[in-house]
């Protein structure tokens, strides 16, 4: 059975005096290329792009998509062998742009990094969309499956966040749910939160879990992207 859509959760950015027009983000993460490849290019295929969506839970319609979040596990066993150039081309006629960052799968085997490095500059990267600002964060550890947070990264948001301003929203997208029990200790991701805390952070967009749902990480909104290929395969809508 294929689900239109996993996750539709209606962000109300409530109280800001930050200036920010309606937009809709579309949300979607475990892709696993090439596994189940025909599946997911269904998924793709289904993508409400280039029209507004009427949300009947909600009794209300959204602008059409602006952007999309692929958060992590791009690809089955890394990028070789021609696996991270399917997984852009799935993308090459969506018609808006598609920010990705990566997982564990991305990373253990045969580390993706450098390849992300090639089109965002480095795996830590920022974005701002509509008034609001994008930070894609890389948890998966370089040729180890565990999640970790590094020096490198919290230097980098440290830096990243002296330029944005305390009202603007912040938008953090990563693979791993932070706060998880996969990371080495609490230590691990309680540190990122910290320099998180410091800023108007409105919702994370995380992975890896394969479900669609949304929770609470430390005080912080945030929601589950599903998957591209199984029996519930979907995709997140994210209006704002």
């Amino acid at each position: 059975m294929f689900r239109v859509s996993l996750v539709a959760s209606a962000l109300l950015l409530a109280g800001t005096t930050w200036a920010v027009p309606d937009f809709t983000i579309l949300h979607m993460s475990d892709s696993h290329v090439p596994f189940a490849l025909a599946q997911t290019k269904e998924t793709v295929k289904a993508l409400p792009v280039g029209k507004e969506i009427a949300l009947a839970p909600f009794g209300i319609t959204v602008p059409a998509p602006g952007l999309a979040i692929v958060a992590g596990d791009l690809n089955e066993y890394g990028g070789g062998a021609g696996a991270w150039e399917q997984y852009q081309s799935l993308w090459r006629d969506l018609g808006i742009p598609v920010y990705s960052q990566l997982g564990n799968h991305d990373n253990t085997w045969d580390c993706s990094r450098p390849r992300l490095r090639k089109i965002q500059g480095s795996v830590y990267y920022a974005f701002e969309y509509s008034g609001a600002k994008f930070v894609g964060w890389d948890t998966a550890s370089a040729q180890d499956p565990r999640p970790s947070v590094s020096a490198e990264g919290l230097n980098w948001l440290r830096s990243e966040f002296e330029r944005t301003p305390a009202e603007q929203p912040v938008f953090l997208f990563c693979h791993h749910p932070l706060g998880g029990s996969e990371f080495s200790s609490a230590y691990d991701s309680a540190r990122l939160l910290e320099v998180l805390q410091t800023r108007n952070v409105v919702l994370m967009l995380v992975g890896h879990g394969h479900g669609a749902r949304a929770m609470k990480i430390a005080g912080f909104d945030a929601v589950m992207g599903g998957n591209t290929y199984s029996d519930t395969r979907g995709y997140g809508i994210i209006p704002v």
